[in-house]
Formats: C-alpha cells, structure tokens, sequence
C-alpha cells in the first residue's frame, strides 16, 4: 500500500487490525466478520502487525519477547512447539546472537527484526507491516525482505506492507493500492499502479524507473 502521508494508510492497519472501530463498512477475515471485534481477538484469529516505531519489551530479551503475545494461553505441549517456533524465527531474522540480550541493547533495526519474528511465531494468516523498511540498515532490510518472501511462499502468508519504498515494493508484491485523502486512489498490477497517471500526480511526481 503506498500513497502520500496522511492518505489514511495507518488508520487503516488500524481499522483492519482492529486498534479502531470502524463506524461503518465490513472486514472480513477467510469469509469471517472482524471489524467490530477488539485487537486481541483478531490477532487471536491470525492477524498480525508491526509499527513503524517497533513495539518492543524493553526490559525482556529478544527470547522473552518471543512468548509474551501467547504466555497466558498455552499448553505445555504447544509451549514446547512456541520456543522451537521461536528460536527458529530468532535465527532466520539473524538474530541467534542476541536471543538472551534485552531489547533495550538493541538498534531500532534489530527491534524491528524482534517484532516481526514475535508476530510469525504466533504463524499468522496475514501480516499488517507499517512502513518496515524506513530508516534501517540495509542488512536489517535485505533480512526483512527474505523473510516475508520467505513467508509468503512457504508458508502462505499473506502480507499487507505499507511503505515509501516504492521500488522495494515493486518487486516484492503482486499486487499495489494507492491511497489518496483517504481514499482508494487506484489498485491493481505494481508496474501498472506506478505507471498510472494519476498516481504520478498525487504520488510519485515522475513515472518510476522500469514502469509501464
């Protein structure tokens, strides 16, 4: 999802995650009606999300944080499953050499990292990603970039990514919506979005190099 700030890209994470209520209209998850619900009961049915601010526990190590979203709610069983779980995502974001450090030692890139592997732990069906890739190492990002490709092929995630990486985002979606005061601008292929006048206008102010 891309669009000049204040189009109304956050407000609606929020409103599909759940943080706001929306006074009209419908969400819906796999056919089930979610807009009305609080968040913790549609992160409970498989939406998760990241800030453009990571949302970390500070005084937690990156290990801990992995299980405070589920702590309350587990068996022993699914408990073990959670820690391989978490370990695993710990190592695929490039984190192992952290995992018993708090967060608070941490760059805001690596927080970054931390909260996306705390929401794949809980194996989410979709993924609401609030500007991921701004104003982080190019390591941090190239990370991200693997892992929700990774996600998305292999395990079927769905991902909704909003960002001013415009070319990041051409070749990581299949898919673009621009939005414009809170509206709907236009949707449809990347090159075909970039390439669309209006878009330019309201937007990117020149075609995007390799647009068509």
């Amino acid at each position: 999802m891309i669009g000049p700030n204040g189009s109304g890209k956050t407000t609606t994470i929020n409103l599909l995650c759940g943080a706001i209520r929306p006074g009209k209209g419908s969400v819906r998850l796999l056919g089930r009606e979610i807009a009305r619900k609080p968040a913790h009961a549609v992160a409970a049915l498989g939406v998760g999300r990241t800030f453009q601010n990571p949302r970390v526990f500070s005084t937690l190590t990156v290990l801990e944080n992995m299980y405070v979203p589920v702590a309350h709610r587990v068996s022993p069983a699914a408990a073990r499953s959670m820690a391989a779980r978490a370990h695993e995502w710990i190592e695929l974001t490039g984190l192992g050499g952290f995992a018993h450090r708090v967060a608070s030692e941490l760059s805001g890139g690596q927080r970054k990292l931390v909260e996306f592997a705390r929401v794949m732990v809980q194996r989410p069906a979709v993924v609401l990603m609030d500007e991921p890739f701004a104003g982080v190492h190019p390591v941090v990002k190239e990370a991200l970039y693997a892992q929700i490709q990774r996600a998305a092929g292999d395990l079927g995630t769905a991902f909704l990514v909003v960002s001013h990486e415009v070319p990041d985002l051409v070749s990581l979606s299949d898919r673009f919506v621009c939005m414009a005061q809170g509206e709907v601008l236009v949707e449809g292929a990347p090159q075909e979005v970039c390439a669309n006048p209006s878009v330019i206008e309201a937007y990117l102010g020149a075609p995007l190099e390799g647009a068509a």
